[in-house]
């Protein structure tokens, strides 16, 4: 008879640290779906922020080479009118004004600051032409 009491208490041993296992290993999975939950929603949160940083960038980078496009008008309007600065040549000739950085250069934005310029130096040979004909008429 105590040899079964004791198989009895020592089953009951073994359910009680089965359930302690088993209670323990919930706890961990719900920690883990916690912390699962809490990165996922972080790396949301990131990839929003780097969306908008790269929209910014994008925009930043259109800016640039519209920026760019005007200077060069303007540099071609007052060469014409004979009013070039060393100082405006040397802006102009930096590089790195065709992009933030030269590696992030796409070959999309190599196009559109191509058509950019080409579009610049159209509407500034023709402002020449423009100028040369009033010129014309007025003498």
């Amino acid at each position: 008879m105590a040899a079964t009491t004791t198989l009895v208490q020592l089953l009951q041993l073994s359910v009680e640290y089965l359930l302690q296992v088993q209670e323990s290993l919930l706890t961990e999975q719900q920690d883990e779906a916690i912390i699962r939950k809490r990165t996922q929603e972080r790396v949301k949160s990131l990839e929003e922020q780097l969306r908008q940083v790269s929209a910014e960038r994008d925009l930043a980078q259109t800016q640039l080479r519209h920026f760019r496009a005007l200077a060069h008008a303007a540099t071609d309007t007052v060469r014409f009118f004979g009013k070039e600065s060393t100082n405006s040549r040397n802006i102009l000739q930096e590089e790195d004004w065709d992009c933030i950085s030269s590696e992030n250069c796409s070959d999309e934005d190599e196009l559109a600051h191509q058509v950019d310029a080409s579009s610049a130096q159209r509407g500034a040979l023709e402002e020449r032409e423009e100028a040369k004909a009033q010129h014309s008429s007025l003498i």
